[in-house]
């Protein structure tokens, strides 16, 4: 549960109309985590209880499977140490202490030793308290399942929505390619602005093509949209051009080469896919981003 300040008022409430004590605690990794306490009373309360007593409850209440109900067993009779366990299909749980002073169980030697302001109950109410405090938080982890459980399908709804508008994009972006090529105009052109409509559609830092010099030691950019990371380069500096396609995010995992190119360009993540001619590659589409968070999806990679 993440409302302490819910959980608090429900506590304050307890304790002031129903003469208990009660910590709230959740368990997250295996660890007993308190939430808050009903009041500044409850210290006194405790120092009376004895905290190795409090602390052997909440190990057992860390360590309990089955029982909802644990009692701990405390010197004086007239003092109650209770741990109440609620919990909603193994994935929402509170973990309530209780701790209450019996008016029928004290003598007047009893109430004599009882610190100033305790406040005290009798069996039947606290037996009463403790069933309908379950109850209700009960229903409120129900409550917060179902929430969660709405939160997540309108969570997957808004993705999928995104999912739908991002490919209608590329389908956008595709036919406004396929119209380039059915016009007169110079490869140049058509293939700047098809670049172009790859980088604005992905929002990609830039995108570029490179082909080997006629002296077949360097690559030069010839088209490119967006941040060219060079205009020529040697072709020993470049490790993709293989005839081999690569797609590298930015959490990917790279040879020393990959990395050393990558990061003197300024590039996170990259692909580089060939372009083939009469069997061998002359070119290189390359497409790449600065950001840090770029991991490449499959209709990036279809686009």
């Amino acid at each position: 549960m993440s409302d302490s300040k819910l959980l608090k008022k429900i506590q304050d409430y307890f304790c002031m109309v129903n003469g208990i004590y009660l910590s709230c605690l959740t368990k997250k990794d295996g660890v007993m985590t308190e939430v808050c306490q009903c009041n500044d009373k409850w210290k006194s309360m405790l120092t009376f209880i004895g905290e190795e007593k409090y602390e052997k409850l909440i190990l057992r209440l860390s360590d309990c499977r089955v029982e909802n109900l644990i009692d701990e067993p405390l010197d004086k009779d007239y003092i109650r140490l209770y741990g109440l366990i609620v919990r909603v299909d193994n994935t929402h749980d509170i973990y309530w202490i209780i701790a209450a002073v019996i008016d029928e169980q004290m003598s007047n030697d009893d109430r004599n030793l009882l610190p100033d302001g305790i406040i005290i109950t009798s069996e039947a109410r606290l037996n009463r308290t403790i069933e309908f405090l379950e109850t209700m938080t009960r229903q409120l982890l129900i409550t917060k399942r179902d929430e969660d459980a709405a939160n997540e399908a309108l969570s997957l709804i808004r993705k999928s929505d995104e999912e739908i508008k991002k490919q209608f994009h590329m389908l956008e972006a595709i036919n406004s390619v396929i119209k380039l090529l059915e016009m007169d105009g110079s490869f140049t052109d058509m293939a700047q602005k098809a670049l172009e409509s790859a980088v604005t559609t992905i929002k990609l830092t830039g995108a570029f093509i490179i082909r080997k010099n006629v002296d077949g030691m360097h690559l030069d950019v010839i088209v490119s949209y967006g941040r060219k990371p060079f205009d020529t380069i040697s072709i020993t500096e470049v490790p993709f051009f293989t005839g081999k396609p690569y797609i590298i995010s930015s959490d990917s995992v790279m040879p020393e080469k990959f990395r050393l190119f990558m990061e003197k360009q300024a590039m996170r993540a990259a692909i580089f896919q060939p372009v083939n001619i009469d069997n061998r590659t002359q070119m290189y589409v390359c497409f790449f981003d600065e950001k840090d968070d770029r991991s490449w999806e499959k209709y990036d990679v279809k686009f």
